[in-house]
């Protein structure tokens, strides 16, 4: 559960009769509860979950040098209603 709503992760299914409301895509589970509870919906099935690296930010300090990766995210679910 993310705040409130489920969220059935990919391969994961509900074991009883559902129908498909519509699906979403967003940066983030959060944003998916929140698309659960503003549809109606009862539950949503997260089909993919990736992470991906969008750059890097290089630090320097005295003496010092680091890169920083940058990542973003990209979550699809499906937003279901229990028959």
């Amino acid at each position: 559960m993310v705040d409130g709503a489920t969220l059935y992760p990919p391969g994961h299914f509900p074991n009883r009769p559902y129908f498909i409301l519509g699906s979403v895509t967003t940066d983030n589970e959060d944003h998916v509860a929140k698309a659960v509870k503003e549809h109606g919906a009862d539950a949503a099935l997260v089909y993919t979950d990736v992470r991906y690296r969008t750059g890097t930010v290089a630090i320097a300090g005295p003496g010092a040098l680091w890169y920083v990766p940058l990542h973003g995210s990209k979550v699809n679910a499906q937003l279901i209603k229990f028959k």
